[in-house]
């Protein structure tokens, strides 16, 4: 991106109106900044990691799994899932033969 906004007089000034935005963007889509994923699917709590993540990384996984347990993901996403009618037995009850 670097050369591109570098190319000319009008993609300077276009990088240079660009670049608080880009700014927030790369610190959002920084492995280190969420940390990892929660899974959904089972029946208890799982964070993955980004494979690119460094010390901060982790601790910000380790975070966001403490924050699911605290927050109850896991217990409240099944009860939504119940009350939608979208559990596992009740999506093979629906199936058509």
């Amino acid at each position: 991106m670097r050369s591109t906004a570098r190319s000319g007089p009008r993609a300077a000034a276009g990088g240079l109106l660009l670049r608080p935005a880009l700014g927030t963007l790369r610190s959002q889509m920084d492995p280190d900044t969420t940390g990892g994923a929660i899974l959904l699917g089972l029946r208890g709590l799982a964070v993955v990691g980004h494979g690119s993540s460094g010390p901060d990384g982790i601790a910000n996984a380790i975070r966001l799994a403490a924050h699911g347990v605290e927050e109850r993901a896991v217990e409240r996403t099944a009860q939504l899932l119940e009350r939608s009618g979208m559990t596992r037995g009740s999506m093979r009850d629906r199936k058509v033969s």
